[in-house]
């Protein structure tokens, strides 16, 4: 809801409000953000200003207490006192680096407006919003601010456009979406970090004085440091206030927080001003890329239950989806590959219950390695003699869909398009370019190559029914310089807005195609691609002890059903660690679920092991991909516990990185179930394969056998041990309050009933209300 009374503007959603005002000088100053109140609460909860501040700029002479350098913005501008980090930086011929945007007018509509420069927005039939006009008549300029509530979901995106009108060109360094001044709460700010196989480790710090920095200058989102930031009052999971805020953007982004005097913070978010200078011609108009932000008292996970819910149902193309399970040859076979490998690999991936068969690098031109091919799409021949839609009728002959790899925004020198081409590459003038992964980046910018990309992928998607498509990107873009460009200071993000164009051209008229995006892993995970792609891969890491910290961080501002999770192979190829196939599902199951290892490989009892897995979540994947997630602050520090909560059902995974010889007894607890209701709960039944044990067998079995002799060699074939299993009908509240798990493995013997975590081992425990209860 939006209400104007007296140039006070409430923004209020179901749990929050958000309130500014116009000043005497025409200024916007933040009242208040946090839980919702009552509008006769404002003067109480709203800054004071009641005393001049010493060495502060005055505006007025008359009116000591009004300096701007004090007050809480929604706008800030250089040149009259304003000393923190400006929304707008430019350069006017007359006035130079100074401007002054005060209130000139504000509109409220019961929609969202679109955004007309090709940038990503959704709408949705119950946003309302509010535009303020800002303007500078010493120079002419026009500042629009876009505020749109979506109330059930306590979202609020800001952005805003520029509009230059006055009579000359006008530079444009920096122009943030949204500058949000808040008094400091004692927030820790969290972001996520990392590198290639590494991506989304969540990182905390103290908001202290100065200015902390999370941006990207790789073209990207980046896998250095992603779009999202979070700032949390307690530091808890489930208490305290917190705050987060992440960009519909898939390019070079910024975010600023910087701690001023007088406890006062301010948030910047935007197009990095790094290689950013914008020319702005006469009567032009410039949009930014949309924030969207939400505050919630219930701590980090209330935030991220607003984004989930938020993504999933706004800006996602096909809501409410169920992800199908895939299997993808990469890991299998690499380049290595031909017909009859694959079919046999689909009919090893069909006997499990897999619903997807996606072909992975390595079917098109010559692409034996990664260094020819990129940017051919002619089918290799000697790997699939009858072509593609030959191949693909026998996936379909299985009652599988079928899926294939591309990488189009790239190409390699050993192709026929670069040398055809060769101008079409990102280069600069008179140098030579860059590569990476033996690649070189196309540009585009350039509307030939965006319309060729177009063709090329539509024409494989239509002529082969491919069901869906897994889009990589694997380097960062260099020597950005684009050919048709007459202002360079744009070439970031026109590549972006081409890449949305390209992604609009192919996959909007055809919502039956499914977009999974891919980038080394987890390089571009952002809500500009999300407005196009079903799922992100997170990461080329798939050890599932690593994968705990990625996707752990991609939670809280992602939800599960667009994080791309697979099984793989162990030991595992980034970290050589060895981990139980058991605990590779638990923690994949948490997302969109894919299998990726030599089905071949893999003996009879781990083969029926993964099919028990498929029909596990097969029976709960609207809750794995949909549920209500939580996060933990275990006292354990060796532990990792999630919840995922869908009406009267809950599965929690506890997931243990290392072992302490004799752990000690634990506690277990849940969060928000209803403490009145009698629940079902029972570990998902899991093998626990014999060659875990090795010569320790001897202790429970009545005769000597050697580890690695025949019988045992033979045994681990085909037999399984029981792991951990409980079952028993327990309160809510006492689930809430704390239950206490049966014992871990203390080497003094084994029963079904044990707990044998080890290093490196999990269990789901499955909640469900009792029907008779």
């Amino acid at each position: 809801m939006i209400k104007v009374v007296n140039q006070r503007f409430y923004l209020h959603t179901k749990n929050t409000s958000y309130v500014f005002e116009v000043t005497c000088h025409g200024h916007l100053n933040q009242l208040y953000f946090g839980p919702k109140i009552q509008e006769n609460d404002i003067e109480a909860v709203r800054l004071k200003h009641n005393v001049a501040l010493g060495g502060n700029i005055q505006i007025d002479n008359k009116d000591s207490t009004y300096v701007l350098d004090s007050l809480l913005l929604e706008f800030s501008s250089v040149g009259k006192g304003d000393y923190r980090e400006p929304s707008i930086e430019l350069i006017d011929p007359i006035t130079n680096f100074n401007s002054n945007f005060v209130f000139d007018s504000y509109e409220v509509i019961d929609n969202k407006p679109a955004i007309e420069k090709g940038l990503m927005s959704k709408d949705h039939p119950k946003a309302m919003s509010l535009i303020v006009k800002l303007v500078d008549l010493s120079i002419n300029q026009t500042v629009f601010l876009f505020y749109t509530c979506y109330e059930e979901f306590d979202i609020i995106t800001r952005r805003l456009s520029i509009k230059n009108d006055s009579k000359k060109e006008i530079t444009v360094t920096k122009l943030m979406s949204v500058t949000l001044d808040l008094l400091n709460r004692d927030y820790t700010i969290y972001n996520l970090s990392g590198t290639w196989a590494r991506e989304s480790h969540r990182q905390k710090r103290k908001v202290s004085s100065g200015t902390f920095i999370n941006q990207s200058t790789t073209g990207a989102t980046s896998h250095f440091f992603n779009s999202g930031v979070m700032l949390s009052s307690l530091d808890r999971e489930n208490e305290g206030i917190s705050i987060g805020f992440n960009m519909v953007y898939s390019g070079n982004h910024y975010c600023s927080i910087q701690q001023h005097y007088s406890n006062v913070i301010r948030i910047n978010m935007g197009i990095n001003p790094s290689n950013f200078h914008l020319k702005l011609a006469p009567n032009e108009i410039f949009e930014t890329p949309e924030v969207i932000i939400s505050l919630s008292n219930q701590g980090n996970n209330g935030v991220s239950k607003n984004f989930h819910d938020f993504i999933n149902q706004c800006i996602v193309r096909q809501p409410d989806l169920l992800k199908p399970i895939v299997y993808n040859n990469w890991e299998a076979t690499m380049f290595d590959f031909n017909e009859e490998k694959l079919l046999r690999l689909a009919k090893k991936a069909k006997e499990i219950g897999v619903e997807l068969f996606v072909v992975d690098d390595g079917w098109f031109s010559n692409r034996n390695n990664d260094q020819s091919g990129l940017g051919d799409y002619h089918v290799n021949k000697k790997k699939f003699p009858k072509g593609l839609q030959s191949f693909f009728g026998k996936i379909k002959d299985l009652d599988m869909k079928c899926g294939i790899w591309v990488e189009p925004e790239m190409v390699n020198i050993d192709s026929n398009l670069y040398r055809t081409h060769p101008e079409w590459v990102i280069k600069t003038p008179y140098t030579q370019s860059a590569l990476g992964r033996h690649q070189l980046v196309l540009d585009l910018s350039n509307r030939l190559v965006q319309d060729y990309i177009i063709d090329n992928v539509s024409k494989l998607i239509d002529d082969n029914q491919i069901d869906y498509i897994k889009w990589d990107m694997n380097r960062h873009i260099s020597d950005a310089f684009g050919s048709t460009l007459k202002h360079q200071g744009l070439f970031y993000h026109e590549y972006v807005l081409g890449l949305y164009r390209v992604l609009n051209e192919i996959f909007i008229p055809r919502p039956q195609v499914l977009l999974e995006m891919c980038s080394s892993g987890g390089n571009r995970f952002d809500l500009g691609m999300l407005c196009f792609a079903t799922q992100i891969w997170s990461s080329d890491n798939t050890d599932p002890i690593e994968r705990l910290k990625i996707q752990e961080g991609l939670s809280y501002f992602y939800p599960l059903s667009s994080i791309s999770n697979h099984v793989s192979i162990s030991p595992h190829p980034s970290t050589l660690r060895q981990t139980p196939l058991s605990t590779r599902f638990n923690v994949s199951a948490f997302g969109a679920l894919g299998y990726e290892l030599d089905l071949n490989n893999v003996t009879r009892v781990e083969l029926k092991e993964m099919k028990d897995q498929v029909d596990f979540y097969k029976k709960y994947r609207k809750l794995l991909q949909y549920g209500t997630f939580y996060r933990f602050d275990l006292t354990k520090q060796n532990c990792v516990q999630w919840q995922v909560t869908l009406k009267d059902t809950s599965i929690v995974g506890y997931f243990q990185k290392q072992t302490n010889a004799v752990e000690p007894f634990e506690f277990f607890k849940t969060f928000g179930l209803d403490e009145f209701t009698i629940y079902h709960f029972y570990t998902k039944p899991q093998r626990l394969m014999i060659d875990r044990f090795k010569e320790h067998l001897h202790h429970v079995i009545p005769i000597h056998l050697k580890p690695s002799g025949f019988v045992l060699t033979q045994a681990e074939k085909y037999i399984a041990m029981e792991d951990g299993t409980v079952s028993f009908f327990v309160s809510g509240n006492a689930l809430n309050s704390g239950i206490v798990l049966n014992n871990q493995f203390m080497a003094s013997g084994y029963n079904k009933d044990l707990r044998i975590l080890s290093d490196f081992g999990s269990q789901l425990y499955v909640i469900e209300r009792e029907e008779n209860e």
